[in-house]
């Protein structure tokens, strides 16, 4: 049995301990951007039906800079191949709940998809955060759902 979401899914107030700092990333084609992600958004989105854990899923977001840019004709939308120099560390997130994660925001990739009117290129960044638990209060664990077996 996997992992069981709800469809009620809680957005939670929370706070961080740390920040990634810029990262930067040497575009295939000349440009360099440097961006900082960041936690954007927790929810608490169900339970694991085996431990009755609470399931977490971080948004993350990111600001933006051009260091250097390059104007082309270009084709979109486009997977760019990047050089990234940097990464962010592990960020601690206090839940208003009372759990405790680690939360570590990191670029999986990064596609052109337009130009602005000036020319510039315009991209989409995809940041996946990876997630490790560090506290769950008592209280939150829901008793695991039990297996009913059928005999014949």
């Amino acid at each position: 049995m996997g992992i069981v979401l709800s469809i009620e899914t809680e957005i939670m107030s929370f706070e961080v301990e740390g920040e990634c700092d810029w990262i930067t990333a040497e575009l295939e084609d000349g440009t360099v951007l440097a961006i900082k992600p960041y936690i954007g958004q927790i929810a608490r989105v169900g339970y694991d039906p085996n431990t009755g854990v609470p399931i977490y899923a971080v948004g993350t977001g990111f600001q933006l800079r051009y260091i250097s840019v390059q104007k082309r004709n270009y084709v979109f939308p486009e997977l760019v191949k990047a050089k990234i120099s940097g990464e962010c560390p592990w960020i601690n997130v206090k839940i208003d709940d009372g759990s405790i994660l680690k939360v570590k925001p990191n670029i999986v990739s990064i596609v052109r998809i337009g130009v602005d009117p000036a020319g510039v290129p315009q991209y989409m960044i995809q940041i996946q955060a990876a997630i490790q638990v560090q506290k769950i209060p008592k209280e939150l664990i829901k008793k695991p759902a039990h297996k009913t077996m059928m005999h014949t």
